[in-house]
């Protein structure tokens, strides 16, 4: 069986890199007959990136706002499972807009270290 496995993954580990070597990645984001602005993959991770920030921010103000009428309508029924779920559901959303904050900063903090503007706003 472990030999079976490492034939299959000793096939990606060797054969992978000169087969993506060839691929030229305009060719594969052609958008209505056109190329699309992803020139190399640093430019898809960063477009990337950018859009997982904004549907991470929203998904965070609506966990938010969940959690919030949880707590309430718990707490108007007097009902204590309800009240903690809300609780849970607020701290964690809240976990998780600051995950996405300091991965933000954290990014352009090494940009400024490293003089390499990973976020280029050029797009």
């Amino acid at each position: 069986m472990w030999k079976k496995i490492a034939v299959f993954l000793s096939f990606f580990v060797f054969f992978t890199p000169a087969v993506m070597a060839e691929v030229k990645i305009e060719e594969k984001f052609l958008v209505g007959g056109r190329t699309s602005p992803f020139t190399d993959l640093a430019s898809l991770v960063n477009h990337l990136y950018k859009a997982m920030l904004v549907f991470g921010g929203v998904l965070v103000f609506f966990l938010v706002l969940i959690g919030g009428f949880t707590y309430i309508i718990g707490a108007g029924q007097e009902r204590s499972d309800e009240v903690e779920k809300g609780k849970k559901a607020i701290t964690w959303s809240v976990v998780g807009f600051l995950l996405l904050f300091s991965s933000y900063w954290l990014i352009k903090i090494l940009g400024i270290i490293t003089g390499i503007d990973f976020l280029n706003s050029g797009y």
